[in-house]
C-alpha cells in the first residue's frame, strides 16, 4: 500500500443536502473545517486513494452509519485539502463492509477556490434596504386594496369650504362706490368687471336689492361661491378690506388685485411606515408601490395615486386656486417625482396635480318690470308729453290728438308688456351641489394590501430577497444570518475542475441561499405568539 495515499474519512450528519437550495457559509478554511468536524458521527484511517465521486468502501455494520448523510476527506496527494461530499446511497456488503456512494460537495469543496465574476443578478438580498430604492415590480398578487384616512401633520383636513365668500361680477361697481384705483388683474388677466365680495348671503341680498331699486340687477353678470383662502390680501394691503357702504347695514369689500394664482393651503402627510392599519413589514420594498401608496380623490369622480418613495423628503401637498365662477383650484405634490436635478429648485409637479371639483355659481333673481320702471319711471310723463305737443306743432289738433293718442297708447302698451314679463331667474341653476353641502373637496387615504398578503409577501422577501435584475458581483456576507442569490448564466471562475464549475454556475442561477448562522440554519423570521419577530435580523 502506497502510504502517501493513506486517506482520513469522516461520517457526518450535516444539513445539507445536493439540491443546493441552501449551503454553509464560512469566513476561512478553519472555521468550515471546525464546523464540520463537530458534525463527526463515526471517523476512519488507512484507507487507500478515493476518487472523486466514486465509492467508498466503509469497514463498518450499515446499520453502525445509517444516520450520517454527508463525508469529509483527506489525501495526502492535495496535501492538506479537505474534501466534502454527499453520501447518495449506502449498500451492505457484509457485517464489517458497507459501500457508500459519495458526490462532490462543490460549493463546501472549492468556497475558496472559486469566485463569482459580475453576472446578472435576477434576485438578491439585497446590502441597503432604504424604502423606495428598490421599486422594480414583482409580479406577486396583491388581494385588494385596503383605504385608511391619511393622517394630517397641520391644522388642514383638506376640506376648504369650511367657510366661503360670495362674489358678485357687476358691470358698475354701483352704489356711488368708489372702486380702488389700480390695473384690474385678476389671476394676471385684465377685467372690465367689478368684484364685489360679500362675507354672508344675507349681506350680498341686501346688495341685490339696493341696485334693483337704485339700477338695475342687470349689471350682474355672475355670483359664485369662493374659499375664503381665495380672498387673498397682498403683504403690503393696508387698512380693513370691509367697509360699509354709507346708509347701508351690511358689509362688503372689492376683491383685490392679483398677478397670478393663490396660494391657498399645504399640508404634510404623516408616514408611519406600516400596512393596513398595524403592519409593519421586515422588508422595506411592502413600503412602496403597489403595496402601499396615497390615494387622493375629489370626490367627484376623478382619482390620482402618490407614491410615498417618489417624494423628496417630506410627503407635502399644495392647494392654489384662481377666482372665478365654480373657482379652478388643484392640488398638486410638493417636489414630487423630479429625479435627479441639477437644480436645487424643485417646484410643484403641476402634471401630476388633481384638479378640484367646480364650487356651485349663485343664483338671483330679476324683476325685469321693476328694472323698466326704476329706468324709466322718469322719462314716461315726458314721453307722453313730448307726443303731444309734437303732434299739435305738426298737424293741428287733429294731428295733436291722434299724434298724443298714438304715443300715449304706445307708452302704455310697453308698460302693459313690461308688466307681463316674469321675475326670471339668473345665475347659477344647480344649488344642490352635494360636496359643497357636505364641505367636502378632497379626500386623502393610505391604500395598502391587506395585511394577510403583507405577511405572504414579506414571508416571500425574507426567502428569496428583490428582484435586481443587474449586471454586478452578487452580495456576499453582507448580512447576519443568511442571504440568498440568483443568477442568469453566471460567470465563475477558479482553478478547480471544469466540471465542478459547471455545477456550481448551475447552483447560482437555480438560487442559493447562504447561511452563516449555523445554529439557526433554514430558520427564517417569523412571529412569536406574543407578536415580536424571532430572527428578524437577516
Amino acid at each position: 500500500m502506497n502510504k502517501e495515499n493513506i486517506s482520513k474519512v469522516y461520517l457526518l450528519s450535516v444539513p445539507l443536502d445536493s439540491t443546493y437550495k441552501n449551503t454553509l457559509y464560512f469566513s476561512n478554511k478553519s472555521a468550515q473545517q471546525s464546523y464540520f468536524e463537530s458534525k463527526i458521527k463515526k471517523s476512519y484511517t488507512g484507507f487507500t486513494y478515493l476518487r472523486k465521486d466514486n465509492q467508498i468502501y466503509v469497514p463498518d455494520h450499515i446499520d453502525n452509519i445509517y444516520n450520517a448523510n454527508y463525508v469529509m476527506y483527506q489525501n495526502t496527494h492535495y496535501k492538506d485539502k479537505w474534501f466534502y461530499a454527499f453520501i447518495k446511497d449506502m449498500r451492505y456488503e457484509s457485517d464489517d463492509c458497507t459501500i457508500i456512494d459519495i458526490e462532490t460537495d462543490v460549493i463546501q469543496t472549492w468556497l475558496f477556490e472559486y469566485s463569482v465574476l459580475p453576472s446578472f443578478i435576477e434576485r438578491e438580498h439585497v446590502k441597503d434596504d432604504t424604502i423606495g430604492l428598490h421599486t422594480i415590480p414583482e409580479g406577486l398578487e396583491t388581494g385588494e386594496y385596503v383605504n385608511q384616512y391619511v393622517d394630517i401633520d397641520e391644522l388642514y383636513d383638506f376640506k376648504y369650504i369650511n367657510e366661503t365668500y360670495i362674489v358678485l361680477a357687476v358691470s358698475e361697481n354701483g352704489l356711488d362706490l368708489t372702486y380702488p384705483s389700480g390695473s384690474k388683474l385678476y389671476n394676471g388677466v385684465f377685467s372690465g368687471l367689478y368684484y364685489l365680495v360679500f362675507a354672508t348671503p344675507g349681506e350680498c341680498e341686501s346688495y341685490i336689492r339696493d341696485i334693483q331699486d337704485d339700477i338695475t340687477s342687470d349689471i350682474i353678470y355672475s355670483a359664485f361661491v369662493i374659499p375664503k383662502e381665495l380672498f387673498y390680501l397682498p403683504p403690503d394691503y393696508e387698512g380693513d378690506p370691509w367697509f360699509k357702504p354709507e346708509g347701508k347695514n351690511y358689509n362688503m369689500a372689492y376683491l383685490p388685485y392679483n398677478d397670478n394664482a393663490i396660494f391657498m393651503k399645504s399640508a404634510k402627510v404623516k408616514d408611519l411606515g406600516y400596512l393596513d392599519g398595524s403592519y409593519v413589514p421586515r422588508n422595506k420594498k411592502l413600503l412602496t408601490y403597489p403595496y402601499r401608496f396615497m390615494l387622493v380623490s375629489n370626490n367627484a369622480g376623478s382619482i390620482k395615486d402618490y407614491k410615498y418613495e417618489l417624494f423628496d423628503g417630506n410627503i407635502k401637498f399644495n392647494i392654489e386656486g384662481v377666482v372665478s365662477p365654480g373657482c379652478a383650484i388643484k392640488l398638486t405634490p410638493y417636489q414630487y417625482n423630479m429625479g435627479k436635478s441639477e437644480f436645487d429648485y424643485t417646484p410643484d409637479d403641476y402634471m401630476e396635480g388633481l384638479d378640484a371639483p367646480k364650487l356651485p355659481t349663485c343664483g338671483w333673481t330679476n324683476d325685469s318690470y321693476l328694472n323698466w320702471l326704476t329706468q324709466n319711471a322718469v322719462n314716461i310723463p315726458l314721453n307722453i308729453i313730448g307726443g303731444v305737443v309734437g303732434g299739435a306743432v305738426s298737424g293741428g289738433a287733429g294731428g295733436a290728438i291722434a299724434g298724443g293718442i298714438g304715443s300715449i297708447t304706445n307708452t302704455v302698451s310697453q308698460v302693459y308688456e313690461k308688466s307681463l314679463a316674469p321675475v326670471t331667474a339668473k345665475g347659477g341653476v344647480n344649488q344642490g351641489d352635494l360636496l359643497f353641502a357636505k364641505g367636502l373637496c378632497y379626500t386623502l387615504y393610505k391604500r395598502s394590501i391587506k395585511e394577510e398578503y403583507a405577511k405572504i409577501i414579506d414571508e416571500y422577501f425574507d426567502m428569496f430577497g428583490y428582484k435586481v435584475n443587474r449586471v454586478k458581483t452578487p452580495e456576499s456576507n453582507h448580512m447576519k444570518r443568511y442571504w440568498y442569490t440568483k443568477t442568469i448564466d453566471a460567470n465563475i471562475s477558479g482553478d478547480i475542475p471544469k466540471i465542478d464549475i459547471e455545477k456550481i454556475k448551475s447552483c447560482y442561477d437555480n438560487g442559493l441561499t447562504f447561511w452563516k448562522d449555523t445554529t439557526n440554519f433554514c430558520i427564517y423570521p417569523s412571529v412569536n405568539s406574543d407578536g415580536t419577530i424571532k430572527n428578524a435580523n437577516r
